[in-house]
């Protein structure tokens, strides 16, 4: 039934991803400044009537950090999808895939990115790497809530690095305090004692999503991520129903429909070819598999808004 053959998310420079998801007028002109593919950062206020939503799947190369302070923001970090509130705060890592569905319009709070070769300037790319996978490793399924001493310290910097970064532009003085904020967000992250320690079902669960969406392109075989875990496919399918409500085996099928759908609207391609590039030898039986998922065939999915 599939092959394998790899699929590619859309990948959006940040002036790429402005043109496709902003309204061009001058709020949005503003915001876009400097050196901006390489550090920005921005108010919500600044934009949010601005921002064309929901957006859909996209890759970046760009790590994004939200810290809100009023309203919600709700994103989807690969299979996850991850509500941003008041006092929260979320990092996500650049090339990972990232949707935008929607956020509350008394948003506020502020929104950052930044390259990794521009923080590596003042600060060693192995700790770099170090760090914020230490930290994804956390805001890969949930947001942070610093307590009330590091959030005040947080807010703080966060209005430093908009202050600099919307005057003078000094890009040695927003590293130092971008690794500030950094260090402030890893020395938030709960320590072993405070985590709750997560049942067998929920750890298999969550090692079973990272690998789904690491291989799902490749591999759509339910044998091959419960050989991965060290588990039976029977076993696998219990676990994660027992901890998500949906079998291991549905929540494949979900990973295929959001691959699907990417392509659909991301790309001219053919429908035949889209069924081809997930594995699909037949185009008929795509487009029944597509419809089981979604309720409605391929070229219908294609026109909507």
């Amino acid at each position: 039934m599939f092959k394998d053959k790899p699929l590619d998310v859309p990948k959006f420079s940040t002036t790429e991803f402005k043109t496709h998801f902003f309204e061009q007028n001058q709020a949005v002109h503003k915001v876009f400044k400097n050196n901006y593919e390489d550090f920005l950062i921005a108010k919500f206020e600044d934009f949010r009537e601005s921002m064309n939503l929901p957006i859909p799947f996209y890759r970046r190369p760009v790590t994004e950090i939200l810290f809100i302070t009023q309203g919600s923001i709700h994103r989807g970090c690969n299979l996850n999808k991850i509500p941003v509130k008041e006092n929260q705060t979320h990092l996500w890592l650049e090339n990972h895939i990232a949707t935008v569905e929607a956020f509350s319009e008394d948003i506020s709070g502020f929104y950052c990115h930044f390259t990794y070769n521009f923080l590596s300037d003042s600060y060693h790319t192995t700790r770099i790497i170090r760090d914020l996978q230490l930290i994804n490793k956390f805001t890969h399924h949930r947001p942070l809530t610093p307590k009330n001493t590091a959030l005040k310290a947080m807010q703080n910097i966060y209005e430093r690095l908009y202050e600099i970064f919307h005057s003078d532009n000094n890009p040695q003085l927003i590293r130092t305090y971008l690794q500030t904020l950094l260090l402030e967000i890893k020395k938030s992250l709960p320590s072993s004692k405070e985590s709750p320690k997560l049942s067998r079902p929920v750890q298999l669960t969550e090692q079973f999503k990272e690998l789904l969406f690491a291989h799902v392109t490749k591999e759509q075989s339910l044998k091959f991520y419960a050989e991965k875990l060290f588990v039976s496919s029977n076993h696998l399918n219990k676990s994660v129903k027992q901890s998500t409500g949906k079998t291991a085996s549905e929540w494949l099928f979900d990973a295929l429909t959001l691959e699907a759908k990417v392509l659909l609207k991301q790309s001219d391609l053919p429908i035949g070819n889209v069924a081809f590039r997930l594995g699909f030898e037949d185009q008929s039986y795509f487009c029944k598999f597509f419809k089981k998922q979604t309720g409605v065939l391929p070229s219908r999915f294609r026109q909507m808004d």
